[in-house]
């Protein structure tokens, strides 16, 4: 039999001494409580102000983004009717092709574009505002000799640009 300081009699030594009793310092510190919530509120309201700032944003960006592609859309519009009531002002029957669809180039060649338009002489054109809708419409004034005429220019996009598709 062994006699322990501990206080016990005839303990085994490689039994592990029990924990230290009450006042003894733990393993880890706690972590601190805050009674005072006034920096979970700031940080709540910091983190939803930035997550309205985010979505409205997006929302401002996505809108500028439809503005600058009907914006786009419309100048190309312009530019395609311009090209072609140009070249047809001057006889260039081949560039005036070029800005049809080929769908409508396949079946018109040069000749037979000069055929179908040459009777309509005109001296001078302005174009209305592009109209964007299933096509994009562009309709123009054409002043001739005889007074004014209207024709009505269908545009649909082909590969990256826009096209004329009809000519009413």
């Amino acid at each position: 039999m062994s006699f322990d300081p501990a206080g016990g009699v005839g303990l085994d030594p490689n039994v592990p001494a029990p924990p230290p009793g009450p006042g003894a310092a733990p393993p880890f510190a706690a972590p601190p409580t805050d009674r005072n919530k006034r920096g979970l509120w700031i940080g709540l309201i910091v983190g939803g102000l930035a997550l309205v700032l985010c979505c409205v944003g997006g929302v401002f960006g996505i809108g500028v983004l439809v503005v600058g592609s009907t914006e786009q859309a419309k100048n190309q519009a312009t530019t395609s009717v311009t090209n072609y009531l140009n070249a047809a002002h001057d006889g260039d029957w081949e560039a005036a092709r070029r800005e049809l669809c080929s769908r409508l180039a396949a079946r018109y060649s040069a000749a037979q574009l000069e055929a179908q338009e040459a009777q309509l002489r005109f001296t001078s054109y302005t174009l209305d505002e592009p109209v964007i809708a299933d096509a994009v419409e562009v309709l123009a004034h054409l002043n001739t000799s005889s007074g004014e005429v209207q024709r009505l220019f269908l545009l649909d996009t082909e590969g990256t640009r826009l096209a004329i598709c009809g000519i009413r």
